[in-house]
């Protein structure tokens, strides 16, 4: 909550209470800063999760619209990107997941449309299965 809010609404959903929190106290709105969404897991139980859904793909990141929104990209002549705050890692080994929240999308798995819109609204996440930290993020303009 306290990602979507920027830090306006405080730690309601007790994120930092729970056990993958290692960067503030585990106590109710321990987390205060807005933007850490980092969650460390202890095993592969959440890799092997990610295996069995369709929505996740393998890295690295195939997508030129995906590699544009996370790291920039030149394309046309164009350069376009990066367009998150704080750009997410580039992992070698693990799983990515793209989720379009715009209004106007007709699929929400599909990036395709996503660069031709006026405004952009997306939730992204990077699994590292080398150090099994998941990183997530949300974009809304």
């Amino acid at each position: 909550m306290m990602a979507e809010s920027r830090g306006r609404v405080p730690d309601v959903m007790q994120a930092s209470e729970c056990p993958y929190n290692k960067k503030y106290p585990n106590e109710p709105n321990g987390i205060t800063d807005p933007e850490y969404s980092i969650i460390e897991f202890e095993d592969d139980n959440f890799e092997n999760t990610i295996k069995e859904d369709n929505t996740w793909h393998v890295l690295p990141v195939k997508d030129d619209t995906v590699t544009a929104l996370l790291y920039g990209l030149e394309m046309s002549k164009m350069t376009y990107g990066p367009y998150l705050e704080n750009e997410m890692p580039k992992v070698g080994h693990g799983y990515y997941f793209f989720y379009d929240r715009h209004s106007e999308s007709r699929d929400p798995f599909d990036v395709s449309e996503v660069l031709d819109r006026a405004s952009l609204n997306f939730t992204v996440a990077i699994y590292d299965a080398e150090t099994d930290i998941l990183y997530y993020a949300e974009m809304d303009t």
